[in-house]
């Protein structure tokens, strides 16, 4: 999957540059992997990895950062709910084959 990522960013960098977005994993390490990846591969997208590992205080700071567009990408598995509106929305996931899809 991470040999994906570079063509990823640039999806992001040419498709969707200064939106926000989220990139949904099947787990948590993989979230928390694919947001690193990001912040050392492309620093000029902000990104930060959400799942229910995190406090809720992280949590809400993320979703509140990411609302702001503080924050662009989100990395997370299912557990991200939004209980207001959402700005806008890129969805991407990677399916357990590594083929990438975009919903």
């Amino acid at each position: 999957v991470l040999g994906e990522l570079p063509h990823l960013i640039q999806w992001i960098k040419t498709e969707h540059s200064g939106e926000t977005g989220i990139i949904y994993c099947l787990s948590r390490k993989k979230c928390e992997d694919t947001a690193f990846f990001l912040q050392h591969h492309a620093p000029e997208i902000s990104v930060d990895y959400y799942h229910a590992g995190r406090s809720g205080i992280e949590r809400t700071v993320i979703q509140k950062q990411w609302k702001e567009k503080q924050i662009l990408i989100i990395v997370c598995t299912s557990s991200l709910v939004f209980p207001d509106k959402i700005i806008s929305l890129i969805s991407f996931s990677f399916t357990s084959s590594g083929h990438k899809t975009r919903l």
